[in-house]
């Protein structure tokens, strides 16, 4: 055995045990919750660029303007990470979101204001603060893990801010 080639062929080894492991698939439910999480940022964007449109309160004008802007970051963020790990992610709403989007689209004045307030502003987040949370605290990847803590305040923040929205336009 030639000496000399030993010591590259364990730093190849090594090299490649250190490596492997960030190109291993992300678990079922890891996947899932990536998925999940697209669908959901994506009626978001959806709704709160209706919104924009739509809405007669400025306050909900704005609101949607910040949440179009915040879920198209952590959107290009998760598909960067999807991306990474090999997943495909869904480029449409669910079945139940779409339906949502559809009642929007039917509703005019106070009535649309009030409608996206509480389904987009609070429903959609109550159900995105769980969904990330847990993930933030279960996920197996790291990676999917650490998207998942970092996007956990914006969301819950966006709550907040939809419970005060909902207040005031009821």
């Amino acid at each position: 055995m030639n000496a000399n080639r030993f010591p590259r062929h364990l730093a190849a080894a090594v090299a490649l045990a250190v490596v492997l492991p960030a190109f291993a698939a992300p678990s079922a439910s890891d996947t899932d919750f990536m998925k999940k999480a697209a669908q959901a940022g994506t009626m978001e964007i959806e709704a709160s660029k209706l919104a924009q449109q739509k809405a007669t309160d400025s306050a909900v004008k704005d609101f949607a303007a910040r949440m179009v802007k915040d879920h198209q970051a952590a959107a290009d963020d998760l598909k960067q990470l999807a991306s990474r790990k090999n997943v495909t992610l869904p480029s449409t709403p669910d079945a139940s979101d779409r339906a949502t989007l559809d009642a929007l689209k039917g509703l005019d004045g106070a009535a649309f204001d009030r409608r996206y307030a509480d389904t987009v502003g609070v429903q959609a987040h109550v159900q995105a603060v769980t969904l990330f949370r847990g993930a933030s605290q279960t996920a197996s990847d790291t990676d999917v893990k650490a998207f998942a803590a970092k996007t956990l305040p914006t969301l819950e923040h966006h709550l907040d801010m939809a419970r005060n929205l909902a207040a005031k336009s009821k």
